[in-house]
């Protein structure tokens, strides 16, 4: 039964992470205009200040938890691959949350007190002006 358990979890593992990496490629990657904040903000508004305010309005609006995902899952695995201690499911599994829940707090709490202070900023000055 434990082992069911295990392949369960390693199941959900690698969907989450296709997943995040997925979403990572097809709605945050803005290179070339492509992902769907830039597409949004050209169909809706023609007006060059209306799409600066609407890109804006929605920088930080998305999850970050692709981010912390990813990274979580590489730092874990570098951890077991570095340190001299051995790899169970258990330790596995433990390492990734931790890692996981202090990118997570460290993302949300830069954005939500660094960046979105400063967005608010620069919207107000734009619509004032």
């Amino acid at each position: 039964m434990k082992r069911i358990i295990h392949i369960g979890i390693i199941i959900i593992y690698i969907l989450l992470l296709a997943l995040a990496i997925w979403m990572l490629t097809a709605g945050y990657i803005c290179d070339d205009h492509t992902c769907a904040v830039f597409k949004n903000a050209f169909a809706k508004h023609d007006v060059s200040k209306n799409q600066i305010l609407y890109l804006l309005d929605k920088l930080c609006d998305e999850s970050v938890w692709p981010f912390a995902y990813i990274s979580s899952s590489i730092i874990s695995f570098l951890l077991f691959a570095i340190l001299p201690i051995c790899l169970t499911f258990t330790y596995f599994v433990i390492t990734f949350l931790v890692v996981f829940i202090t990118f997570y707090c460290i993302m949300s709490f830069f954005i939500y007190h660094y960046v979105l202070p400063i967005k608010k900023y620069i919207i107000d000055y734009i619509r004032n002006n």
